[in-house]
C-alpha cells in the first residue's frame, strides 16, 4: 500500500533584540523551510520491539542433579520474553520465573540476557536462587545458565518448525 507522505513545513520566527537604548531595529530570522512530498514505502514504529522475521522456541528448565523438575517453552518473534511456571504437590513447591531479551547472532546463535528466579521447597532444606546474566546459545545445544548445589537452570533454543 502506497501512501502520500505528509507535507512537512516548519517556520520559526526568532527575534533577536538589540541592546537597551540602541536605535537598531530587531532582526527577524527565518530559517529555510524544508518541504518533503513523495510515496512512503514503509513505516516503522517510533518505539517498540523489532520483529526477528522468524520465530524462536526458547526452552527453560530447572533440574536437581540430572532430573528435570520444571520446564517451560516460550515462542519469541520479538526480542522480549517473560515466563512463569509453578508446581505444587504433597512433596513441596517449585517455581521458575524468567524474563529477558534475545538478540540474533551469526552462525545460528543467539545472545540471551536474562533475569531469573528459581525456588524449590521440598521435604528437607529449601533451595533457590535469583540471577541476572547473559549467555550465548547455539541452536539445539542445551546450556546451564545458573547452578547452585544440585539445582540448576538450563536453556536451549531452536527455530520454530511450524513456520
Amino acid at each position: 500500500m502506497k501512501a502520500l507522505a505528509a507535507t512537512l513545513a516548519c517556520l520559526f520566527l526568532v527575534t533577536i533584540c538589540a541592546p537597551a537604548g540602541s536605535q537598531e531595529r530587531p532582526v527577524i530570522v527565518q530559517p529555510k523551510v524544508h518541504v518533503h512530498t513523495g510515496v512512503v514505502e514503509s513505516v516503522e514504529p517510533a518505539a517498540g520491539p523489532e520483529a526477528f522475521g522468524t520465530t524462536l522456541l526458547l526452552r527453560f528448565w530447572t533440574a536437581k542433579g540430572d532430573a528435570e523438575v520444571l520446564a517451560i517453552q516460550v515462542r519469541c518473534a520479538t526480542p522480549e520474553f517473560s515466563a512463569f511456571v509453578s508446581r505444587t504437590s504433597d512433596e513441596g513447591a517449585d517455581h521458575l520465573q524468567i524474563e529477558g531479551t534475545v538478540h540474533l547472532l551469526r552462525d545460528g546463535q543467539i545472545l540471551v540476557l536474562f533475569d531469573a528466579r528459581v525456588s524449590s521447597r521440598a521435604k528437607g532444606p529449601d533451595q533457590g536462587f535469583q540471577a541476572k546474566g547473559s549467555v550465548t546459545l547455539r541452536q539445539g545445544v542445551p546450556k546451564a545458565l545458573v547452578s547452585t548445589g544440585d539445582l540448576s537452570l538450563n536453556a536451549r533454543f531452536t527455530f520454530d518448525a511450524e513456520e
